[in-house]
């Protein structure tokens, strides 16, 4: 495994997404939130933009199927980039 790898595994904690979307563990966070705008508006009121690119990108590849999350990584490129 490579080092940057493991640097990603070892941040990433389990719920953390959920956590700070609010969305408690009887629902999906996509019964929740219905745009990626929104998460992203969330996420950043809450977390650096870093933290928060990591968990979309994250959660995204996790869900490949699930556009929301990859709507919310464009959403947070597009509206809080850090340039």
């Amino acid at each position: 495994m490579t080092d940057i790898r493991k640097l990603i595994l070892t941040e990433i904690k389990e719920g953390k997404l959920r956590k700070l979307l609010g969305v408690p563990n009887s629902k999906n966070i996509e019964d929740v939130y219905k745009s990626g705008k929104q998460i992203a508006s969330v996420l950043m009121k809450k977390v650096k933009y870093e933290d928060a690119l990591r968990m979309l990108v994250f959660a995204s590849n996790m869900n490949p199927e699930n556009r929301l999350f990859k709507s919310a990584v464009r959403a947070l490129k597009s509206n809080f980039s850090e340039d």
